[in-house]
């Protein structure tokens, strides 16, 4: 048994770098200044802290490290240059690059930090390839996204975080930093942790067509760095699970294929059109009940863009109650034959709960709209195919609704955020835990295959509606 248990695991398990201890963004800053002086025997506390990351052209960066004093001997060290200096350079090393505030910007300035009476020390160091030149000159850093950095932030490291870029345009930045831009440049503040590919054009919009050129060369320039983190995540975990999946779901079709299903009456309409409903209301309730469950449900807390699925869901229960709802399509118009019932309603289903989502996540001050149609997608791919899956098969049309299913799967797969994220720590193959998000679909999933079977039955015997 143990010889077994070792080969599955070997066969399973990628190696993998373990993951690094918890450190600041910042990792030379207030921690690390009040630890150097405390073991040289000053005692101080931190009363506030800011930072400013200069960005230089060719890639690197400035690092200046305001902090305002507080304790016994805040007074003496702030008022000894040379006792500073020892302890600035004990915390940045080689990078040390001198103390004081430096040259005041328009872009971004900290000499302020304290007031008049107040114990303020400053001090700067380098950060030689704090960016890599990318796509069209574009500078990109993942500074700001632990899995690419190798890194585990459990807080910045300052009070409050400045990122600018003098005589350049930052073109992306993290979700919750609103980007200011000037005749001196662009800059934006973080104060708290926040993961994201910070992208810096090196010259300064004039126009909107500028603005516009230079947005697309920074996803570009994302999409370049993602692309080798994609092909890992691909094969390693997306094909595998893939693979589970098309299995476990082909045998369900084909189980669907061989048995004799009888039409569906009215009844039965009803009562998988109330299965659906209750599945709405419960997506859409779960920022109300999360954080009373104590239990990570779709989420780490409440999270209002699955009130987009739920309406999604929402619109596929209308359709299986009230089947005149399939022949519109949501400008009015009749809907095409060609798609038929079952994807017609899935579609109609699918879009509602995507514009939605990317709504509510537009509006959100953590999430952004492209966040948003990731979860929206990763929710509704796998789930809503099973309703043309399902309509297919008993139809007498097996293999289409196969096709149909991995198609929402693989929609899904790419929308995931997990596929764009560095993996850390000890890397499963998909193989190990398809099982669970397979299990998972279809128990979500099985009323929408039910639908598929409700809308195959009824086409024989409830005519479509005329036109209006």
């Amino acid at each position: 048994m143990l010889p077994t248990v070792l080969v599955v695991l070997v066969v399973l398990v990628v190696p993998a770098v373990a993951l690094p201890p918890p450190e600041p963004v910042c990792t030379a800053c207030a921690p690390a200044y009040e630890g150097v002086a405390a073991d040289t025997g000053i005692d101080i506390g931190i009363a506030e802290s800011a930072a400013v990351v200069r960005v230089h052209e060719n890639g690197s960066a400035t690092w200046t490290v305001g902090l305002v004093l507080a304790g016994p001997d805040a007074d003496r060290l702030s008022h000894n240059g040379s006792l500073h200096e020892r302890i600035a350079r004990e915390t940045t090393g080689e990078r040390f690059a001198g103390t004081g505030p430096w040259r005041s910007s328009a872009v971004a300035d900290i000499s302020e930090l304290a007031e008049e009476g107040e114990n303020a020390v400053y001090y700067r160091y380098r950060h030689e390839e704090f960016a890599s030149q990318s796509v069209g000159g574009t500078l990109v850093t993942t500074h700001f996204r632990e899995d690419l950095s190798v890194a585990n932030y459990d807080s910045l490291g300052v009070d409050r975080l400045t990122v600018a870029a003098p005589g350049m345009e930052i073109t992306h930045a993290p979700p919750s930093a609103d980007v200011i831009s000037g005749l001196s440049g662009s800059a934006f503040t973080l104060t708290s942790v926040d993961q994201a590919i910070v992208t810096v054009y090196p010259a300064q919009a004039t126009t909107p067509i500028e603005l516009l050129w230079i947005s697309l060369v920074g996803r570009l320039s994302i999409a370049q760095v993602l692309l080798p983190v994609v092909r890992f995540n691909v094969s390693t975990l997306l094909l595998p699970a893939f693979a589970v999946h098309a299995v476990t779901v082909g045998a369900v079709l084909a189980f669907l294929a061989r048995v004799e299903l009888p039409d569906a009456g009215a009844s039965e309409r009803r009562a998988v059109a109330g299965l659906l409903a209750i599945a709405a209301v419960g997506l859409a309730g779960q920022p109300l009940y999360a954080d009373a469950v104590g239990l990570p449900i779709l989420g780490d807390g409440p999270n209002p863009v699955l009130l987009g699925p739920a309406l999604g869901l929402a619109v596929i229960a209308s359709g299986v109650a009230y089947p005149t709802v399939i022949e519109r399509s949501l400008l009015g118009e009749r809907s095409p034959d060609s798609l038929g019932r079952g994807s017609s309603l899935a579609v109609k289903g699918g879009l509602v709960a995507a514009v939605a989502g990317v709504g509510i996540g537009g509006v959100l001050p953590t999430e952004t709209a492209w966040d948003a149609l990731g979860l929206t997608l990763l929710l509704v791919g796998p789930t809503f195919a099973l309703l043309p899956a399902g309509y297919c098969t008993v139809e007498g049309r097996a293999r289409s609704g196969f096709a149909v299913a991995a198609v929402g799967y693989i929609v899904g797969g790419f929308a995931s955020p997990a596929l764009y994220t560095q993996p850390q720590g000890v890397i499963f193959s998909g193989l190990l835990f398809a099982p669970f998000i397979t299990g998972a679909v279809l128990a979500v999933g099985w009323p929408l295959l039910l639908a598929g079977w409700i809308l195959a039955g009824t086409a024989h015997y409830e005519p479509m509606a005329d036109a209006d």
